[in-house]
């Protein structure tokens, strides 16, 4: 988990800070953000982005909290804590967004299945893995 500063932003810092991030996010190329996460962000943090993605994704597609744990290796509760965010329309426009973008939706899926490989290395080799979903 990451650490959340205790020190709080004014508010109009906080939306300044936001404004900036979503100039960053519109005005550059998918490289570029791509090389910019890969310094900000760590592996970990990165992971827990597309692990957060691919159980909304699961979640959408009605899977069961304890399929999604196990396949996420997350724990139930933190699966039923976004399928009760979901279910009050939290996440509206990201389900949205995951189910409009075919490319979205195959990548999200993609994860998925590549996040559970390490843990079901007796079942599917990686290769096998990719394999199926290119």
């Amino acid at each position: 988990m990451p650490h959340v500063s205790k020190h709080k932003l004014k508010e109009k810092t906080e939306r300044d800070i936001e404004d900036r991030l979503m100039l960053f996010l519109n005005t550059t190329t998918l490289k570029t953000r791509k090389g910019i996460f890969d310094e900000l962000f760590t592996k970990t943090e990165r992971l827990m982005i597309a692990k957060r993605l691919a159980i909304l994704f699961l979640v959408n597609d009605g899977l069961p909290t304890h399929t999604i744990s196990e396949r996420l290796r997350v724990s139930p509760s933190t699966v039923a804590r976004f399928e009760n965010a979901s279910r009050k329309g939290r996440f509206k426009t990201t389900i949205s967004w995951l189910a409009k973008n075919k490319i979205a939706h195959s990548a999200v899926r993609f994860i998925a299945d590549l996040v559970s490989v390490p843990f079901d290395a007796q079942k599917k080799s990686l290769y096998k893995v990719i394999d199926e979903n290119l």
